[in-house]
């Protein structure tokens, strides 16, 4: 039995690459940072330009981080099923139930954002994208080239999708938006998927069966393990930051 618990506590820490928790806790605080400026701006708070240059690539570096690593966690999640002997099938719904849990908060979000700020709502943003593409990754997953070629196909169709006229409002989630469309937060499947089998490729590339392919050093820095803690505990964070920066922003507007 103790030997069982072991080897199953082994796994988990192979599972937990540190440095990929602390890439996720990296692209926490470059979401905060940049979430905590918007809203300032939108408060009325500070008159800051969210639509500078530095800030858009602070948003968009923070989001494309955790997409990539959506997909290197795929890869790591399903070569621990390898490792342990789960089954694909097994795998795979394991997979969905998680998948439906993300896109079912980013419904939530939905809903508050229709319901606060009606004319800029969230209908398709980072964990509509993520829940959905995860679904969509289960072929790929072992696959590191056909993903690869995915992503690159992925890229290719944005022209496309954002000039073809054909669409409705259904088809948002897509990537194509009817005239005058505004949101909060807006990741379309098209091209951003790409992203995500991006990193289903790069997770192969630098790990097998669970092991690193690359020299790294076994002990974090005490940087690195704050930014550890704060991803592995990146969807709770990210649920909960915006209601506490709204807060904290309105205490210092009436002060």
């Amino acid at each position: 039995m103790s030997n069982t618990h072991e080897k199953s506590k082994q796994n988990e820490q192979f599972l937990r690459v540190w440095e990929i928790d602390a890439l996720r806790g990296l692209a926490l605080v470059l979401m905060i940072l940049y979430h905590a400026a918007f809203l300032a701006r939108m408060m009325l708070v500070t008159d800051i330009s969210i639509f500078e240059l530095h800030w858009r690539v602070i948003a968009r570096t923070a989001s494309t981080l955790f997409l990539v690593l959506v997909g290197v966690s795929l890869v790591l999640s399903y070569q621990k099923a390898q490792l342990v002997s789960i089954s694909k099938q097994c795998w795979q719904r394991k997979q969905l139930v998680r998948s439906a849990q993300i896109f079912g908060w980013g419904m939530v979000i939905s809903l508050i954002t229709l319901w606060a700020v009606p004319q800029f709502p969230i209908v398709f943003g980072v964990l509509h994208l993520i829940g959905v593409g995860s679904v969509l990754s289960l072929p790929l997953v072992a696959y590191p080239r056909l993903a690869l070629a995915a992503a690159l196909c992925a890229a290719a169709s944005a022209p496309v999708i954002t000039t073809t006229s054909a669409w409705t409002a259904y088809w948002i989630w897509l990537g194509r938006t009817p005239a005058g469309f505004q949101s909060l937060d807006f990741w379309p499947v098209l091209p951003w998927i790409g992203v995500l089998w991006f990193g289903i490729f790069l997770g192969h590339i630098f790990f097998r069966k669970l092991q690193r392919t690359y020299a790294w050093r076994r002990r974090p820095t005490a940087l690195e393990q704050t930014l550890e803690r704060l991803g592995r505990n990146s969807l709770l964070i990210y649920l909960l930051h915006a209601p506490i920066l709204i807060v904290f922003l309105w205490f210092l507007k009436i002060l």
